[in-house]
């Protein structure tokens, strides 16, 4: 009887501890995860943004990338005044990282009737 209880409780343990290293191998992976951020890309082109209005959950990064011919400039409607890129020249990229909710609207300082939108969750 012994023995059975003895072998029960290293059982128990031996369970106990694989658990334990399971549920730490789940945070390690779990919080290496949360460390990466997510993307979204906008393509300027054409004289337009594309897609013109897009939805990120908050701290993606927004990367707009000059496809088009002719210089471009990404700027804030007001709401986000860190919200400007340089010029951008084509095949120049500029990236933005959302980190409050709400909804954005920019456009382009060079070309005002071009116009987007970011949604930020």
């Amino acid at each position: 009887m012994r023995l059975l209880i003895k072998h029960f409780l290293i059982a128990v343990f031996l369970v106990l501890v694989l658990t334990f290293i399971g549920a730490s191998c789940s945070k390690s992976t779990s919080s290496s995860n949360s460390a990466l951020v997510a993307t979204s890309e906008v393509t300027i082109k054409d004289m337009s943004f594309s897609p013109q209005n897009i939805s990120v959950s908050s701290g993606t990064v927004v990367t707009w990338k000059n496809e088009d011919t002719t210089e471009h400039q990404v700027i804030s409607d007001g709401d986000l005044p860190d919200l400007m890129s340089g010029i951008l020249e084509p095949n120049d990229t500029f990236s933005f990282t959302f980190d409050k909710s709400g909804t954005f609207n920019y456009h382009c300082n060079i070309h005002p009737s071009m116009k987007g939108q970011v949604s930020v969750k």
